[in-house]
C-alpha cells in the first residue's frame, strides 16, 4: 500500500499512474454517495485501472436507495483525469447527479495491487 495525502493538488503517484502510456485501457470508477439536508454527498470513491488487453468485468448496476447511492461506471482514461480535476475544483459529476463540494475537503490516495497485478 503506497498512501499520498493531499489536500491542496492532485495526488501525484496515482495521476501519474493513470497518465503513464501502459495504462491505455479502462478505469472502473464505484462511489458511495448520501443525502444528507436535500444534497447528495460524496462518502468514498474507487478508481480501478484495466489495462488494454485484460479482460474487463461487466458492469454492475447502480442501486439506489432513498438517502444513497451505491454507484459503478467505466471511464477512459481521459475521462478519469477529468474526473480527478474536476474533484480538484470542487464538484463532480455521477450519473445525472452533479455534486458541489469544498475544494478545502481532505483527499487521501492509495495505490494498491488487486488481483495480483502489479502496481
Amino acid at each position: 500500500m503506497d498512501r499520498e495525502y493531499t489536500s491542496d493538488k492532485l495526488p501525484d503517484k496515482p495521476t501519474q499512474r493513470v497518465q503513464a502510456s501502459s495504462i491505455a485501457g479502462r478505469f472502473r470508477r464505484r462511489a458511495v454517495l448520501t443525502k444528507g439536508n436535500a444534497r447528495w454527498q460524496l462518502v468514498c470513491c474507487t478508481v480501478e485501472s484495466f489495462p488494454a488487453g485484460e479482460t474487463i468485468p461487466g458492469p454492475v448496476p447502480s442501486r439506489s436507495y432513498r438517502q444513497a447511492i451505491l454507484y459503478e461506471d467505466f471511464l477512459t482514461r481521459e475521462e478519469c483525469l477529468k474526473f480527478a480535476h474536476d474533484l480538484q475544483e470542487g464538484h463532480a459529476t455521477f450519473g445525472d447527479i452533479d455534486l458541489q463540494c469544498s475544494q478545502n475537503a481532505h483527499r487521501s490516495a492509495e495505490l494498491l495491487r488487486s488481483n495480483g497485478r502489479p502496481l
